[in-house]
Parts: structure tokens; C-alpha cells; sequence
């Protein structure tokens, strides 16, 4: 009967001991994210040019290179005057300029014609901009989180979520994207 006991002691102790030993290199975080293929649907709109495209043109050339993605909330001005244009400015200084850099907006569907109207014009970014209206992308990919060092990552060339972390409240992420960029 001790043994049995003893057996069943050890079970449980391995077992909760048990746990990830991968942790993103940017936040000490146990790993749920790295390696997830992710995709971006076909519902996505790309503003080119002041209007709303198709994005299918924009995907095909990302798809099959390393890139940067950043989930923006349009409800959120400030993250559109600063937070965006401040991403995009420290990945087109600080990365290879073969690394595209996405931004992914979330906006609600009644709110593009105010986005266009007075955000629009105080964005300086040179990267992909794609509007989600519906959470389809972070929710296609099952990354939907408010946690900000969920909403910057890197995905590698084979589609698959490399590392992630926020540059702007984490400093050593950006050294970490540059890092991983350098072995690609």
C-alpha cells in the first residue's frame, strides 16, 4: 500500500511539474504562441492610397517571407497617432527593409468613414495598413488578447509565428526581432 501511495506521489509531482520549457525570449511568458501558423483572411481591406482595396495583392507578397505584425485598435486615438507611427518608424530604422511590416486595425464597420476622415491623414506609416471590422484576424489565428506584448510579433517565413513582444514597452524585444532577422 506505501508503494502505491508513493507511486501516486510521484505521478502528481511530475506532473505538475511538468510545464514548458520554451518561454518567448522577450517577455519570460510560457510559450503558447510561438510556432502557430498564421493566416490572414481574405475579408481584410488594405488602404492604399486614401481608399479601401482588396488585400489579396498585399498577403500574396508577404506570404512566404519573415514579417512584422501589429494589431492596432482604431477606438484608440492615441494608438493611431503614436503608437503606429512609432512602430513603423522602429522597424523601418532598426530592420532589414525586406521585413514588410503589417498593421492590422481593428475598427468597427460605421466607424471607417470617421477613421478616413480624421485619422487617416496623421498616419506616416510606410508599412501594409489592413482593416479588420470584425476581430477575424486575431480570431481566425486564435490570438484574440489584450495583452499589448500579444499584438507585435514576427512570423517566419514558413508562416509561423516567431517571436513576440512589444518594442515600445519592452526595449530588448526590438533587439531580440533584430536578432532573429539575423539568422533567417
Amino acid at each position: 500500500m506505501f508503494r502505491i501511495l508513493n507511486l501516486f506521489v510521484l505521478a502528481i509531482f511530475f506532473s505538475c511539474s511538468n510545464t514548458s520549457s520554451t518561454t518567448n525570449r522577450c517577455s519570460e511568458e510560457p510559450d503558447t504562441l510561438i510556432g502557430k501558423p498564421i493566416h490572414f483572411p481574405r475579408t481584410l481591406l488594405q488602404v492604399k492610397n486614401g481608399g479601401l482595396v482588396n488585400a489579396d495583392s498585399a498577403i500574396n507578397i508577404i506570404e512566404g517571407s519573415n514579417y512584422m505584425v501589429s494589431i492596432i485598435d482604431a477606438t484608440c486615438v492615441k494608438c493611431i497617432y503614436y503608437r503606429l507611427n512609432i512602430l513603423d518608424s522602429l522597424f523601418r530604422a532598426n530592420l532589414p527593409p525586406e521585413v514588410s511590416k503589417v498593421f492590422v486595425i481593428n475598427i468597427e464597420g460605421r466607424a471607417i468613414s470617421y477613421f478616413f476622415r480624421e485619422l487617416y491623414p496623421a498616419i506616416n506609416a510606410q508599412g501594409i495598413l489592413l482593416l479588420d471590422t470584425a476581430f477575424v484576424f486575431e480570431r481566425g489565428n486564435s490570438i484574440l488578447s489584450s495583452n499589448i506584448n500579444h499584438r507585435t510579433f514576427m512570423v517566419d517565413y514558413h508562416g509561423k509565428l516567431a517571436l513576440y513582444g512589444d518594442p515600445l514597452s519592452q526595449p530588448q524585444c526590438l533587439d531580440q526581432y533584430i536578432n532573429a532577422l539575423s539568422y533567417r
